[in-house]
């Protein structure tokens, strides 16, 4: 079954760090999908946000289907958990309304 599948990442303490997005919602047609494009929307934003509004240099890796970003900076604490914690309310908000196309896991390291 299609389906994206979204990992966060969370420090000892609870602070998201980062995560990891793949595969395909498999809702609709390509470029028709609002599944794909929610979750991209809001997983890109967060990037967007970290480099070009705070300045800092995550570890983004980006293909077809795939985007994972990690910051291991820890300048901007309170604007970093800010857009963490902002992407993630959003991604469970499609989680809970679209569970059959996309699911979440949570790992504290």
């Amino acid at each position: 079954m299609t389906m994206i599948r979204i990992e966060l990442y969370r420090t000892l303490h609870g602070e998201i760090k980062g995560f990891l997005v793949k595969g395909h919602a498999g809702m609709a047609e390509k470029g028709r999908d609002i599944v794909c494009a929610a979750v991209s929307v809001l997983t890109q934003t967060v990037v967007l946000g970290l480099t070009q509004y705070l300045g800092l240099q995550p570890e983004v890796k980006r293909k077809k289907g795939y985007l994972s970003c990690l910051l291991t900076q820890q300048e901007h604490r309170e604007e970093v958990r800010a857009i963490f914690e902002t992407m993630a309310l959003g991604l469970k908000d499609i989680v809970g309304q679209y569970p059959d196309f996309v699911q979440m896991e949570e790992h504290r390291r």
